[in-house]
C-alpha cells in the first residue's frame, strides 16, 4: 500500500473530504451546512480565475479580497479548500498551515468560529510527501483544481467510494486545469492511499515507471504500472509497505537524472523557511538515514537559494551562499554561509558570517566566525589560537566590512 501509517490523521480529514464535501456538498469544517453546491462552486471559480488578481501580493491577500462581496457558503467552501489543499505537504510547518487556516476562518467568521481539532491533528503529522516548488507558486490554480474537481464529481453523481471514478474525475478536472498537475496526483492519494502513490511530481512518476518496466506487467497506464511495481518491488525486498523514496529505492530511478530543484515561493519568508527548518530537523535527524533527497534537506537548500537571490548577495559577485545539513551524517550543528572570495571560499578558514542552528533546534542566530580547521591543521592549535585571536583584536576593517555586507538580513550579531 501507498498509505503512510504516521499519516493516518491526515487521510482521516481527507476522507471526510471524500465522503462529505465532494460527494455530498456537505462542508467538513461546517458539517451542518451544504456549502459546497454548484452555485457556490461557480462563484468561487468566477472570482478566481475568471477575474484573477495577478498582483504580487500573497494569495491569502488576494483571496480576502475576491471573496469580499461573496455569500458566507463561499467563504466556507475556501476555508475547506485551503485546509484540503494544506494537508499535503511535508514542508510547510503545522504551525504556517494552522495560522493559514484561522486567517481565512477569521475573515467572515471570527466571533462564531468552527471546530478545528481535525485539522489539528492532521497538520501535526506533518504532511505525507514533498508537494514540489510549482505547487506553492501556483496556488490559485491548485486551489481551482480543488473546486473543479468538487464540481465534476457533483454534476455526475459520482461514486468517490470506487477509485477509478475517482481517477476518471480527477483527469477530467486536469483538462480545465492543467496547469495543476500536482493537486491531480495529490487528491487522488489523499482520497485513495492505499491505490495511488503520495508522489506529486509528474515527472517523478515517469522516471519510476521507466526505470523499474520490467515490473510494470505491460501497464499502460502510469498509475497502474506504479501499482505494479510496488507489489513487485515489496515482494523482492520483502516489505509491503515499500516507498519509492526510501533510501535503497529512490537512487535506482534518480540515477543519472538530475533532481528537480525546490525553490522558495515568493510569498515564503526567510522566517517561514527557518521556522520550517527548526520545527523539522530533529524528527528527521532521529527518524531518517541522512540523504540530499530528504524533504527537511530540501527545506535547507530552498533556503540557501532564497539567500542567493536576495538583493544583499546578488548586489556583491564577491559573496555566495553555502548550506550544510551534514555529509553523509546528520549534521549536529547545520548552518548557511556567506562566503566573500577576497576572504575565503572555505568554512575551514577565514571570516564569514554564519547561520548556526541550535542543535536542539530551539533557535537559529546570525554570526561573524572564524574558519578554524584549516589553520589548526597547518600550524597546530597553539600557533593556530594566537593567529585566531589577533584576527579578531586587530582586524576591526573586515568586521565592518560583513557588517554592511549583511546590513539588509533580518538580524546582525557581531562576534
Amino acid at each position: 500500500m501507498a498509505r503512510r501509517p504516521e499519516s493516518e490523521p491526515i487521510y482521516q480529514v481527507a476522507d471526510l473530504f471524500r465522503r462529505e464535501s465532494f460527494a455530498s456538498g456537505r462542508s467538513v469544517l461546517w458539517p451542518d451546512q451544504e456549502a459546497w453546491t454548484g452555485k457556490t462552486l461557480a462563484l468561487l471559480w468566477e472570482a478566481i480565475i475568471g477575474r484573477p488578481d495577478e498582483g504580487k501580493r500573497r494569495f491569502e491577500d488576494k483571496l480576502r479580497d475576491q471573496l469580499a462581496s461573496l455569500p458566507d457558503d463561499a467563504h466556507r467552501v475556501a476555508a475547506d479548500a485551503i485546509g484540503f489543499y494544506s494537508l499535503f505537504s511535508t514542508l510547510v510547518t503545522p504551525e504556517r498551515k494552522l495560522k493559514n487556516l484561522e486567517e481565512i476562518i477569521s475573515w467572515r467568521f471570527k466571533n462564531n468560529p468552527p471546530n478545528i481539532e481535525a485539522f489539528r491533528r492532521a497538520f501535526k503529522a506533518r504532511g505525507v510527501g514533498s508537494a514540489g516548488p510549482h505547487y506553492n507558486t501556483s496556488i490559485p490554480w491548485q486551489f481551482a483544481y480543488i473546486l473543479k474537481f468538487a464540481e465534476l464529481a457533483h454534476l455526475d453523481h459520482t461514486d468517490l467510494s470506487d477509485p477509478a471514478s475517482g481517477k476518471s474525475v480527477a483527469d477530467r478536472a486536469l483538462q480545465a486545469v492543467p496547469q495543476a498537475v500536482e493537486a491531480r496526483h495529490i487528491v487522488l492519494h489523499l482520497l485513495f492511499p492505499d491505490e495511488f502513490e503520495r508522489i506529486a511530481s509528474e515527472r517523478h512518476k515517469q522516471r519510476i515507471v521507466s526505470a523499474f518496466a520490467q515490473f510494470t506487467g505491460g501497464a499502460q497506464d502510469v498509475d497502474v504500472a506504479l501499482l505494479n511495481i510496488r507489489k513487485a518491488l515489496g515482494t523482492k525486498y520483502g516489505r509491503p509497505q515499500i516507498d519509492f523514496y526510501e533510501r535503497d529505492i529512490e537512487p535506482q530511478w534518480q540515477k543519472g537524472s538530475e533532481k528537480e530543484p525546490e525553490e522558495v515561493t515568493d510569498g515564503e519568508s526567510l522566517k517561514d523557511g527557518l521556522e520550517s527548518f527548526l520545527a523539522g530537523y530533529v524528527t528527521a535527524r532521529m527518524k531518517e538515514a541522512y540523504r540530499g533527497q530528504s524533504p527537511i534537506v530540501q527545506v535547507l537548500r530552498r533556503l540557501q537559494a532564497q539567500l542567493e537571490r536576495s538583493d544583499p548577495v546578488r548586489r556583491r559577485p564577491n559573496l555566495r551562499v553555502a548550506a550544510s545539513a551534514g555529509a553523509g551524517n546528520w549534521a549536529a550543528v547545520p548552518w548557511i554561509a556567506f562566503l566573500d572570495s577576497r576572504e575565503t571560499g572555505s568554512i575551514q578558514k577565514g571570516v564569514y558570517c554564519v547561520y548556526l542552528f541550535r542543535e536542539d533546534m530551539s533557535g537559529v542566530y546570525l554570526t561573524l566566525n572564524q574558519g578554524v580547521s584549516e589553520p589548526t591543521e597547518q600550524q597546530g592549535w597553539r600557533v593556530a589560537e594566537k593567529f585566531l585571536l589577533d584576527t579578531v583584536a586587530t582586524d576591526c576593517t573586515r568586521r565592518a566590512r560583513f557588517r554592511r555586507t549583511t546590513s539588509s538580513f533580518e538580524t546582525w550579531s557581531p562576534c
